[in-house]
């Protein structure tokens, strides 16, 4: 598995929490993230998207509430949301970790486990 790092710099995190208590799946149809500064330690700030401006759907042009954060941390994510996510310079951390603050702590010191990124699905399967 291989780690992202935060150290030694403040970042705005996203983490998905679609049901406001762990980290969970499915980046892409998620539409409840906590914001984290970490320059703040933790202190997360919820944010709810609009139905049109969940990750699978969002064209990824124009403005957007997750434009500004540096990662988006959720237990899966698939390519295209990746994909999208890069081209903004965020980037996509999938996750096997659920417990937010944890989440979080592993990412600053730089020990972030990382799932690989769901690949493009075909027939309707969810790859978000």
């Amino acid at each position: 598995m291989a780690t992202v790092s935060a150290a030694d710099a403040a970042m705005l995190i996203a983490l998905a929490s679609q049901n406001r208590q762990s980290l969970t799946a499915h980046a892409g149809k998620c539409r409840h993230f906590f914001i984290v500064d970490t320059a703040q330690g933790f202190s997360p700030r919820s944010l709810e998207l609009e139905p049109g401006q969940m990750l699978s759907v969002w064209s990824g042009e124009g403005e957007h509430p997750l434009l500004g954060v540096e990662a988006v941390i959720a237990a899966s994510m698939g390519q295209g949301v990746a994909n999208k996510l890069a081209a903004l310079g965020i980037q996509a951390c999938p996750t096997s970790e659920r417990e937010l603050e944890r989440t979080v702590a592993l990412l600053v010191e730089g020990r972030l486990p990382l799932l690989a990124l769901r690949p493009p699905s075909g027939k309707g399967r969810c790859s978000c």
